[in-house]
Parts: structure tokens; C-alpha cells; sequence
């Protein structure tokens, strides 16, 4: 029987099935490389120390998303495409989300190839470049904010029946409120705790931002005039 080869692709995989299993406390060199069956001394062949880990993970989750949009689309649509890209990179890895704000100086080129874009987008649209680099610092917070609240989504390491016993503790407490107090928080407790259409829940949060961006477009294009 051959013997698995460890490489930097095989250790970013591991990495991010451990941070997906078990969450940021858990990604160690030494729980990184005992997961992979190998010694911690194998896996300082191929990085450094756990900070140029850290980055390649980065690396490979923006390595994952698709900028290729269509230059044929409205700038906004483009934008949503983007972002709805980002998103689907973020769901398939939200305990990995924090990562994307590692870039390392020189490096990340994926990192660099979608900023590219959304910077261009902007320019579109008729922001500043110092415009654009805020919105797109704003857009990428904004997408690794709407992964961190989803109400109720799985946290790792925590069984599925303590889940579901946490969200009810959670949804009881609200329901137990005085509800001429508190009468919008009584009607909101299951969508605050629980949610039940998550595809809605992340477009609304895209909706937003975007309305956000359309607004200031439309009123500095007003102001040129």
C-alpha cells in the first residue's frame, strides 16, 4: 500500500475540514498534522508556522470564488453576482470566514484577482478609488457578518439535539417577555432564533448593501450633473 504524500494542497484541506468540524480554537499544527496522520515536524516542511497556514487557507477560500461575471451586466448585477459567489464560498466554510481578511504583503493573488474586479465594478459605477476601497472593505465584512448571525446555524463540536435545545431555551426566553413590552420582540422570537429560509435571509442582506450602493451612485451622479 502506497503511503499518502503530504503536500501544501493536502494540508490546506485538512485545515479547512478541521476548522469546518470543529471551528478556529481547534486548527493547530500539531491537531492539523495528528488529523493527517503525519508529525507536526512534516507539516513545518510545507509552512512556516501557523500564520502562513493561515494565509493559504485564505488563499484556497478565495481561490474559490468566481469573478468571472458577465461583462455584459449592469454594474449592480455584477456586483450581485459577485458577492452572491462570495457567499457561497462562505456558507460551504463559515468557521473560515475571518480568514479572508488575511492577504499577507505581495501575496494572496486570488485575494487580489476579485478585489480587482469589485474595485472595477465600483469605478462603474462612478465611485473614487478611495470610494471603491471602502465599499469593498464594507462589502467584505458585510458578507462575513451575514454568515456569522444566521440564527440558529450549526456551530461545531456542538451535537445537533444540543443545538436544537439551545435555540428553544433561546425562543422561550423571548416568548416569555411581557408582550405589551415587548410585542415585537415576542413575534420576531422564532425568526431570531431559528432560520427557516436561509436563501432569503442572505439575499436580504445582499438587497441592503446594494440598495446602499445604488443610492449613493444615483445621488453622486446627481451631483455631477
Amino acid at each position: 500500500m502506497v503511503e499518502p504524500k503530504l503536500s501544501k494542497d493536502t494540508l490546506v484541506d485538512g485545515a479547512l475540514r478541521l476548522l469546518d468540524a470543529e471551528g478556529m480554537e481547534a486548527l493547530t499544527i500539531r491537531r492539523l498534522a495528528q488529523s493527517l496522520g503525519f508529525t507536526p515536524m512534516a507539516v513545518y516542511w510545507h509552512v512556516k508556522n501557523k500564520d502562513e497556514l493561515l494565509l493559504a487557507v485564505s488563499e484556497r477560500l478565495w481561490s474559490l470564488a468566481d469573478v468571472d461575471t458577465d461583462p455584459g451586466l449592469e454594474p449592480l448585477e455584477q456586483l450581485r453576482s459577485l458577492f452572491a459567489a462570495m457567499l457561497a464560498v462562505l456558507r460551504a466554510h463559515p468557521q473560515a470566514a475571518p480568514l479572508l481578511t488575511r492577504t499577507g504583503a505581495g501575496r494572496n493573488k486570488p485575494c487580489f484577482d476579485v478585489t480587482e474586479t469589485t474595485l472595477g465594478v465600483f469605478d462603474r459605477l462612478g465611485f473614487t478609488p478611495e470610494q471603491g476601497a471602502q465599499l469593498s472593505l464594507q462589502a467584505l465584512w458585510t458578507l462575513i457578518s451575514l454568515v456569522g448571525s444566521e440564527p440558529g446555524a450549526p456551530q461545531p463540536g456542538v451535537a445537533a439535539d444540543e443545538q436544537a435545545e439551545k435555540e428553544r431555551s433561546r425562543r422561550a426566553a423571548f416568548l416569555s417577555l411581557d408582550p405589551t413590552r415587548y410585542p415585537h420582540l415576542v413575534a420576531a422570537a422564532p425568526a431570531l432564533t431559528t432560520c427557516e429560509q436561509p436563501d432569503a435571509f442572505y439575499t436580504l442582506g445582499i438587497e441592503v448593501f446594494l440598495s446602499g450602493v445604488a443610492h449613493l451612485a444615483n445621488s453622486s451622479a446627481a451631483g455631477r450633473r
